[in-house]
């Protein structure tokens, strides 16, 4: 997670800059993993780099994600369903 969450720090720096922004810090546990991300909110679409790690077999990921308000929409609406 260590490695993860130094190459996060560098990501942070560059969606920072390029979208002449600061980003928040979250770290929560849900559905077996724990997550760190640096996110922001925008009118239109979020962003943030976050770093998974998995309780069942302690593997780590790193994941850049874009999500446009139609995708948002579309993930609460599948979640909405369990």
């Amino acid at each position: 997670m260590e490695f993860c969450e130094i190459e996060m720090e560098t990501w942070k720096g560059r969606l920072e800059r390029r979208f002449k922004t600061r980003l928040d810090f979250d770290n929560f546990s849900s559905g077996g993993m724990s997550t760190k991300t640096y996110y922001k909110n925008f009118d239109e679409y979020g962003l943030d780099v976050r770093c998974n790690e998995y309780f069942d077999d302690g593997a780590v990921a790193m994941f850049i994600i874009w999500r446009s308000n139609e995708l948002w929409d579309a993930i609460q609406e599948y979640y909405d369903g369990f």
